[in-house]
């Protein structure tokens, strides 16, 4: 009987010093620029769109946020969007972004899957919907960003 105990207690004190490796990338406080990004800044005729990433670098199957600031006079209803590989299509992956504080600043958050090839370009389409100055017709600015994910 004492025998017994005594291997239940090593195999469940040996299973619990088992831990997974946790390959936790570094999450920023203030949304960043990638050095893969093709554009961080988009000027339009309706205002500038700022795209940023709350990593510094993407890795795949990681979670990670894309971040998309407007300034200018309009007042974005909406910004929705889709992400597809560049150099690989395999379909589209849907961004959906929710309005942070009802202040110009949309997040979404998704993750990116491996690959054959340790790097990937990914392309991200964004559509930002408004109304006009006059509130007679509603005004959508469409725009598309590349950057790059590695394993």
């Amino acid at each position: 009987m004492l025998k017994t105990i005594s291997v239940i207690f090593i195999i469940i004190f040996s299973l619990s010093a088992c831990k997974p490796k946790v390959d936790k990338m570094p999450q920023l406080n203030k949304p960043q620029c990638l050095t893969s990004q093709s554009v961080c800044v988009i000027k339009t005729t309706m205002g500038k769109f700022t795209v940023g990433f709350n990593v510094a670098e993407v890795k795949v199957e990681t979670p990670f946020s894309i971040i998309v600031s407007y300034t200018g006079k309009q007042k974005i209803e909406t910004i929705n969007g889709y992400m597809e590989g560049k150099n690989m299509f395999m379909g589209k992956i849907p961004l959906l972004f929710k309005n942070n504080l009802n202040n110009n600043r949309f997040i979404a958050g998704t993750m990116v899957v491996a690959c054959s090839e340790p790097k990937m370009t990914w392309r991200v389409w964004i559509k930002a919907k408004y109304q006009s100055e006059n509130l007679q017709k509603e005004m959508v600015q469409g725009f598309f960003v590349d950057f790059t994910s590695s394993y």
